[in-house]
């Protein structure tokens, strides 16, 4: 089930991504991801309107949630089959509506 979920997502995502054709921005690394991502959002924030994450979630689903501007739903829902049609509902109405930021900032 959490595969085709996954798939779904990453589906919703890319859908997404092609519609609205944000910057994207990621930082990857071992040490500093959230500081540097802060860092980097507040001098970005200068110029154009940002999306970021306040914090890192650390698991395969922060990206797209992130990128669809969607809250982290907590550890005990993320196993419920209903949240995630919720989830995918939302992201199916977000990739029709505006997208009002320029740059997306991702921690990998």
């Amino acid at each position: 089930m959490k595969d085709i979920l996954l798939f779904l997502v990453e589906l919703q995502t890319k859908r997404f991504l092609r519609r609205h054709k944000p910057k994207v921005v990621a930082v990857a690394g071992s040490v500093g991801k959230t500081s540097t991502k802060l860092a980097i959002a507040t001098v970005l924030g200068l110029r154009y309107k940002v999306l970021f994450q306040e914090g890192n979630y650390n698991v395969d689903i922060s990206v797209p949630m992130t990128i669809f501007d969607l809250p982290m739903p907590p550890p005990l829902k993320l196993k419920t089959p209903f949240t995630w049609l919720l989830k995918l509902w939302y992201m199916e109405r977000k990739i029709h509506m505006p997208f009002p930021f320029e740059v997306i900032l991702l921690e990998l």
